[in-house]
């Protein structure tokens, strides 16, 4: 069942994309950190394809670090005409003269392109709109290359969660119930689940939570928007009071203060960071279970370590060596430093 409304949500980025001035400073961030992953990379990618271009931050990036890259072809893909044609007049021919960049409205939940046609595709903050997140990353790795990267990032599960909290105390309070504010927003663990199940191979998955000052949540609510990123909730209240808002307002002063400014209010933002492979016989793979050449207990020895169970108990030779088929998680749990064992009273 669809959750967003992607009509309202190209319509929101549209109006974006007209007033030229804006440029999300977030957006920007999270392009740098995007690129910065893309150049640890040994690989050399030809055609490249990005899927939520917004403003162009991420081309921009790579043009300024990669003065001549491998490239041949850059796709710009993104929902909203207004985006695609701002990158459109934006773009600079002179950064890369031997690139074709070619902006692109494609919607991230019907991909238009053929299997194995792209060696790196790329998103920043945009996915988190997508509906069919499972359906989105089975159609990216059938339109990659055998050994192709995807690399992007989205807004995890607690952005916003301070706002969603006020809002929900002063709806109880005010209005005698609870609608939502916020997107759901995945968390790593999902997108971790979500690249193996849709047949990537070394999934890679990392979150950071990005925590800004603002006076008040009216120019917080005003950064969101500014964003693009304001509400396309398809199920939510009809019309939400302003003295709901002005209450919730009130909440976020007293509950959320910024700690190194008590006069702003603090708001949180988690991005969720990940890259995954098309499978190729040339990656590694993890050896099977059970063909280790050394025993849990030899380990631990030539550590210098003593081997303990969950309750703090040493472990014998031959406990330690049945142990050693446990789990990753109950074994992670066994190896300890000889300081943390518990002392008896």
């Amino acid at each position: 069942m669809p959750v967003f409304n992607r009509t309202v949500k190209r319509i929101q980025r549209n109006m974006v994309a007209k007033r030229r001035h804006l440029h999300s400073k977030f957006h920007h961030l999270m392009a740098t950190e995007l690129v910065d992953r893309v150049l640890l990379c040994t690989h050399q990618f030809s055609n490249v394809l990005e899927l939520g271009c917004h403003q162009g931050h991420v081309l921009a990036e790579f043009q300024k670090i990669v003065p001549d890259p491998p490239i041949s072809l850059y796709l710009q893909c993104d929902m909203s005409p207004g985006m695609v044609q701002q990158c459109s007049e934006t773009n600079s021919k002179e950064n890369w003269p031997d690139v074709s960049v070619v902006p692109l409205c494609v919607d991230e939940e019907a991909l238009p392109f053929k299997p194995h046609s792209m060696d790196l595709v790329l998103s920043n903050l945009a996915l988190h709109w997508v509906n069919e997140l499972q359906e989105t990353f089975s159609a990216v790795r059938q339109c990659l290359k055998p050994d192709g990267a995807f690399v992007g990032t989205m807004f995890g599960e607690a952005t916003l969660q301070e706002f969603s909290h006020v809002m929900a105390l002063a709806e109880e309070e005010l209005d005698g119930g609870v609608s939502p504010h916020v997107s759901p927003f995945v968390g790593g663990y999902d997108v971790g689940s979500l690249l193996i199940n849709t047949g990537f191979s070394i999934p890679t998955v990392d979150t950071e939570t990005i925590e800004i000052g603002f006076k008040d949540m009216w120019e917080l609510l005003k950064f969101v928007q500014d964003m693009g990123e304001n509400s396309a909730l398809l199920l939510k209240r009809a019309h939400t009071p302003k003295k709901t808002f002005e209450r919730a307002a009130e909440l976020y002063k007293e509950m959320y203060p910024n700690k190194e400014n008590p006069d702003e209010i603090i708001a949180s933002f988690e991005v969720v960071m990940w890259i995954g492979w098309h499978p190729h016989n040339s990656q590694r793979k993890a050896a099977e279970r059970g063909s280790q050449a050394i025993s849990l207990s030899d380990l631990a020895k030539s550590a210098g370590r003593k081997v303990y169970n969950e309750h703090g108990d040493v472990l014998s030779y031959e406990e330690a060596n049945s142990a050693s088929c446990a789990t990753p998680s109950v074994v992670d749990k066994l190896l300890k430093e000889d300081s943390d064992k518990p002392k008896d009273n």
